[in-house]
């Protein structure tokens, strides 16, 4: 499958991988650009409530008085949690500060920490939201005493992830979930992984979805950079994929050795006069190497449910997209209900245990729901053409008119090599089929004994069946209703009989009323094909 998942456009990374040396304080969600600090001498939210712990301000007395509980709250913990903190009051000022970040091209910007005036900037629109997390992330970065300077800065963002997770569990699922998709998806090495039953059920089928980028990130250089936050690259995309390294590497040390063992690293590498931890002591402690698949092991190793499940959701639009652009053409007839109670589908990532089901995932559900119909192929009347391409071909499906050479209908299935034409929609009169592969030829005719329904495929065919009204009324493996035989260019072909009161002239392929389905699959293939039919009865 050449069809890759891409991250949503506001987060995507250019193919640009080069680490410059530049540092600057960093903030939860991406370091702050220097139009957002240039807002730092703003004026102060006229509301304050003063604690043990620093002046906590808002617009309003209300949202004062909670930043300041929240404040009262998080500051002893974090202070309890770490080795070596600093005993200074903090202030934190809840505010608007969109305009600057979006000025700055950082609107993902939700905290910031600014050691000269000893103030924390929490963006107000976190309030009731995570605000908690925010808080307890910017407060580890104010906090942290001198002995912690040997700490790479990628690792202070890391560690400032891991307190904040275990004083704010609930927001931290999410952030973690997105740190962790924003490191996998700089690197092209990394896939997710679909398993599916066909339109019949049955057995399970795996596909890969690679996952887009041009040329892998390399997070280990940013493990030697030292300094209170790093902005590793002027692409927002770049940067935040090494956060979630940043929090990776963070994660792994402090399961293995504890925070006092994290501390003991910066204070043996100071004793040894090193200006940065040394990243082989970090990579060990880690358990991790440089080679890129020890990375990619670590990504997936222990997800939990609730993290796959939230990376999902964020990642629902472009999973849902996958879906319709894989799948849709293949369970036609069906809505997007049924194909999800049919198909089943789950996902996790290449190597990892973890999977979810993907109708368990609100985004992806309601995004199939919105658009199957719409993307689905259309009712096609005798002359019309619909076309679909996915990863691998163009797919164009006709329903072509009875001619007097050929005085039957014909279900024509072509898969073409695939082009920049539409992914769905009528199809344009093509120039030529060379290099078409014939995926199915399906004809329906009248004889003197009536109607009849055969199936032509140049491989054979090894299920077939055709259901009128929700009868079964042929069955090739039970041998039911069929004549299996051949054509003059070797092909399979299997026929069946249907009642002569169907009316031909009214037939339409894919309609929503349909009353006839053919069901088959081809030799070899482990999917069946659906392909319903609205043919009335002669009044």
């Amino acid at each position: 499958m050449s069809d890759r998942l891409r991250l949503p456009n506001a987060r995507r990374a250019r193919p640009r991988r080069t680490l410059p040396t530049r540092l600057r304080r960093a903030s939860l969600l991406g370091l702050v650009a220097a139009a957002l600090v240039s807002t730092a001498c703003r004026s102060a939210p006229r509301a304050a409530v003063a604690t043990p712990w620093g002046e906590a301000r808002a617009a309003t007395r209300a949202d004062a008085e909670r930043v300041a509980a929240l404040l009262e709250d998080l500051a002893p913990r974090v202070r309890a949690l770490l080795p070596d903190t600093v005993d200074r009051p903090t202030d934190v000022w809840l505010e608007p500060f969109d305009e600057a970040a979006e000025a700055s091209g950082r609107p993902e910007v939700v905290g910031l920490t600014t050691l000269a005036t000893g103030r924390i900037r929490v963006r107000r629109d976190r309030l009731g939201r995570d605000a908690d997390f925010v808080l307890a992330h910017e407060l580890v970065h104010a906090l942290l005493g001198p002995s912690w300077d040997p700490l790479p800065a990628l690792l202070k963002e890391g560690l400032c992830d891991v307190v904040a997770a275990r004083l704010a569990p609930e927001p931290a699922v999410r952030v973690h979930a997105v740190r962790f998709v924003d490191a996998a998806f700089s690197d092209p090495g990394m896939a997710l992984e679909l398993s599916y039953s066909g339109p019949s059920g049955g057995v399970r089928t795996q596909v890969v979805i690679p996952i887009s980028g041009a040329e892998r990130l390399d997070p280990v250089p940013a493990l030697a950079l030292a300094g209170g936050g790093l902005a590793a690259h002027e692409d927002p995309g770049d940067e935040s994929a090494l956060y979630g390294y940043g929090l990776l590497v963070a994660d792994r040390i402090v399961r293995h050795l504890g925070l006092d063992g994290l501390h003991a690293l910066c204070l043996r590498a100071a004793e040894a006069g090193h200006e940065v931890v040394p990243t082989p002591w970090l990579l060990a402690a880690a358990g991790l190497d440089e080679e890129p698949a020890s990375w990619r092991r670590a990504l997936v190793q222990g997800l939990a449910t609730p993290e796959l499940q939230a990376q999902c959701e964020f990642l629902a639009a472009e999973l849902s997209g996958f879906l319709l652009r894989t799948f849709r053409y293949r369970f036609a007839g069906l809505t997007a209900e049924a194909f999800l109670d049919r198909s089943l589908p789950t996902v996790g990532w290449r190597g990892g245990e973890t999977r979810v089901a993907v109708a368990m995932v609100d985004g992806v559900r309601s995004g199939l729901e919105r658009h199957w119909d719409l993307t689905g192929p259309r009712p096609l009347a005798p002359g019309d053409a619909w076309s679909l391409r996915d990863g691998a071909a163009q797919h164009l499906t006709s329903l072509l008119p009875p001619t007097a050479e050929e005085p039957w209908l014909t279900l024509s299935r072509l898969a073409l090599a695939s082009t920049g034409a539409p992914r769905s929609g009528r199809a344009a009169p093509l120039a030529g089929t060379a290099g078409a592969r014939v995926d199915t030829y399906i004809k329906v005719g009248r004889d003197d004994d009536g109607v009849w329904i055969e199936s032509l495929h140049p491989q054979g065919l090894e299920h077939f069946v055709v259901e009128l009204d929700g009868v079964v009324v042929a069955d090739l493996e039970a041998g039911r209703n069929v004549v299996v035989g051949g054509d003059p260019r070797g092909w399979f072909r299997v026929t069946a009989r249907l009642p002569g009161d169907l009316d031909l002239d009214r037939a339409r392929l894919f309609a929503p009323s349909a009353n006839l389905r053919v069901v088959q699959r081809v030799s070899g293939a482990r999917d069946d094909d659906h392909y319903p039919w609205a043919i009335p009865r002669v009044r």
